[in-house]
């Protein structure tokens, strides 16, 4: 297991005989702290994905996401579900649900997503007042949101901060146009998203807005009724495995 993974510090919890395997990637300027939530729901391993501090390149951070325990349920979160969707399968991973994770992060004429100018203004706050900008990301995360402020302050305390590794991770988000491996899960989306993630299929639409529609009390019991269901494909997956051997 290399560097990129790391096991969460919640207890492990046990399902008849599972013990099963997660791997979690959060968005962007974020930890994955933000999950905590559902380790804490969810019987298993949980391990997490530092990709923004252990990767150069958004072709690096794939090849180390793929050295992840097989069999693992993955969710990722943006440019985490981006990751998570590019090396899954590859992981032989049992599921994969992506959480505001568009087919392509810019707009273009046949792509939802973010304008090309406000990404390079974007870029260009990050660089001149780092620190503001991610509190501007934060506003946009939440955008959307009927207590922007309570989701605010989650988001807050998990975010990094500024470095020259965040800035070079940002870019990775225009480096991708995403195909949906045929693994069992979901592609979850907001309506309400600021970043007007779209594209992926199978999808689902949350009835929480903004970006980190999942964070909300809503939300968060929305992506549990999609996640519990996965611990059964994942334990057949294993029987399967343990039966070929």
């Amino acid at each position: 297991m290399s560097s990129f993974w790391s096991l969460a510090d919640t207890p492990l919890h046990k399902e008849g005989d599972l013990e099963q395997n997660w791997c979690w990637l959060p968005g962007w300027s974020f930890s994955a702290e933000v999950f905590r939530p559902f380790w804490e729901a969810l019987p298993g391993q949980h391990w997490i994905a530092d990709y923004q501090n252990t990767a150069s390149s958004l072709d690096q951070a794939c090849t180390l996401a793929a050295d992840a325990p097989a069999n693992a349920i993955w969710v990722g979160w943006s440019l985490g579900g981006a990751i998570a969707t590019l090396a899954a399968e590859s992981a032989n991973a049992a599921a994969l649900v992506t959480l505001a994770t568009g087919k392509h992060f810019l707009a273009d004429a046949e792509h939802d997503g973010m304008a090309s100018s406000d990404f390079d203004a974007f870029c260009s706050g990050l660089n001149a007042s780092p620190d503001k900008t991610l509190k501007r990301f934060i506003s946009l995360c939440t955008q959307g949101a009927d207590d922007p402020r309570a989701l605010m302050k989650a988001l807050k305390d998990h975010q990094l901060e500024a470095s020259p590794t965040l800035t070079d991770s940002l870019n990775w988000l225009t480096q991708f146009t995403l195909e949906a491996p045929a693994l069992p899960g979901v592609h979850f989306y907001s309506q309400t998203d600021a970043l007007q993630a779209q594209g992926l299929a199978p999808a689902s639409y949350s009835q929480s807005g903004s970006h980190a529609f999942f964070l909300t009390p809503e939300g968060q019991q929305e992506l549990l009724h999609w996640l519990r269901p996965l611990l059964v494909v994942a334990a057949f997956a294993q029987e399967d495995d343990h039966g070929a051997t």
